[in-house]
């Protein structure tokens, strides 16, 4: 806990030690694991009390990082495909599928470098237009 009283207010440091001690008391399996998937907050950000658990964790190798990056990447390539115009929007779709499988592909054979996900991150061109009906 040396570790969050250095990063933390006393007033935060508390409240994590206070959120272990409900998570360690209730029925659910006490592993290192099932602990940091419980501490986490539904929605876009996991929190700083799971955030500070992953670290010690994963640090002293007792668990496996989170799938907190790959979750909002997933979440932001879903926003841009539907923010597609309906016509072409199963084609955005096809084509996200098929990259990220490409992706995952080379980095399974080792052609590419071990990278964080990456999305969409460019607008569209203002130059795409579609015809109006």
């Amino acid at each position: 806990m040396a570790e969050v009283a250095a990063r933390h207010c006393v007033a935060r440091a508390c409240g994590f030690i206070t959120d272990l001690g409900r998570l360690l008391n209730d029925e659910h399996s006490n592993s290192p694991q099932a602990l940091l998937e419980r501490s986490r907050k539904p929605g876009r950000s996991m929190g700083s009390f799971a955030r500070a658990l992953e670290d010690f964790f994963t640090h002293r190798g007792l668990a496996l990082p989170t799938d907190q990056t790959e979750r909002l990447a997933a979440g932001r390539r879903r926003c841009r495909i539907e923010a597609v115009p309906e016509p072409l929007r199963a084609a955005v779709s096809e084509f996200d599928l098929s990259r990220m499988r490409a992706q995952d592909r080379a980095r399974r054979a080792g052609t590419r470098p071990p990278q964080q996900p990456h999305t969409w991150k460019r607008p569209w061109p203002s130059c795409v237009t579609l015809p109006s009906s």
